[in-house]
This record gives structure tokens, sequence and C-alpha cells, in this order.
């Protein structure tokens, strides 16, 4: 059978002083066992079958996901700032009405504020308010503060009203000048001009 084990009685005959003491020595008896070929490895097959399985490779374990780093103490995150949900073009549109209105000018010189002009409006505030721009008109029509804007004066930017005259009735604006040179030059004029509301 291929694979069996084969036994070999190998006799070894007595050697030169053995038989000088023992005429009856009996020859020497081996036992020798040969392996047919291919048994090597059958027999370490088989020796690996009474170990038991082989054990299967062990995946090496993936690394566990690290945590975030903790935030120092006292650490404030940055929060992206939250833009305006309104724009500008959505603002409601300041309301005003269009009003036909005889437009003069002075300034804060005697000729035109009488000897006892000292620079201060019949609101008083001083003449150097706003920029030196703003109008006289009937409070009885427009209180103090009302902005009007005049075609042709303060670039058509609104002004407030801050000052009042004797002269000033109905719809009649007085706007000021700093200086009685260009407060002639402006002269008298029909302008609709446009009252905003507070």
């Amino acid at each position: 059978m291929l694979g069996a084990a084969l036994f070999v009685v190998v006799i070894s005959p007595a050697s030169s002083t053995q038989r000088e003491k023992s005429a009856f020595m009996d020859p020497v008896l081996a036992l020798v066992k040969v392996e047919p070929p291919g048994a090597t490895e059958e027999s370490a097959a088989l020796a690996a079958e009474e170990d038991g399985p082989a054990a299967e490779p062990v995946e090496p374990a993936s690394p566990a996901p690290q945590a975030d780093a903790p935030r120092p103490t006292g650490e404030t995150p940055v929060v992206p700032a939250a833009r305006p949900s309104v724009r500008a073009s959505d603002a409601p549109a300041p309301r005003y009405r269009s009003v036909r209105m005889c437009v003069t000018a002075y300034c804060a010189c005697s000729a035109c504020c009488g000897r006892n002009a000292k620079g201060i409006t019949a609101s008083g505030r001083s003449v150097r308010a706003n920029g030196a721009k703003f109008v006289a008109a009937d409070t009885r029509l427009l209180p103090f503060n009302t902005r009007v804007c005049i075609p042709g004066y303060n670039s058509g930017a609104p002004v407030p009203v801050l000052d009042t005259g004797r002269a000033i009735k109905g719809n009649r604006l007085d706007v000021f000048f700093p200086s009685h040179s260009l407060a002639r030059k402006w002269g008298s004029r029909w302008l609709t001009c446009r009252v905003y509301e507070k």
C-alpha cells in the first residue's frame, strides 16, 4: 500500500571481540523503519490534522476614530456673523407730499434778520446747525424739524425747518445761505418741493 511504513530486519554479525567472549553470542538484530517516497509529506499533513485546523490570519484592527481635540478652557468658539435678512432695497421708502412753494433766500446779516441778529434761529439752534443748511417756514404748516427737499438747494438733499419769520406765511420757504451775495443770487423761485412726513 502506498504510504505504508516498511520495516526491515537487519542482522549485524557479532564483532570479533564478542565472538571471543562467547561462541554462542546471538547476532545483533536491528529493526529499521523505512519510509516510502512521499511519506514524509503525508506524515506532516496527518500531524497537522491531529493538531487541529490552522488558525486563520487575524486582520489588524482599524484604528478608532479620534475625537476632536478639546478646546482650551475659556476659549470662545468663533461663530460667523449672521447676515441681515432685510436688504436696503426692501426697506420702505420715506413718505412725502409734493407742494408748490415760493422759495426765497436770506442770510444772518442785519439786512436780512434785523439789527438784533445774533446768529440764532427761532428754534434756538445756531445758523451753523446742519452745516448751515436749513430753511425758514410757516410753522403752522411745517413745524420745526420737518424735513423739506428743495430742488437746487443742498444738492437736492432734505434739510430741516429751523427758523421762521413774520414775512414767512403760507406756502413760502426761505433758504439759508452763509453770505448775503449768495442769498441775492438765489433770488425768488416757484418750485415743487417735497415735504417728508415725520
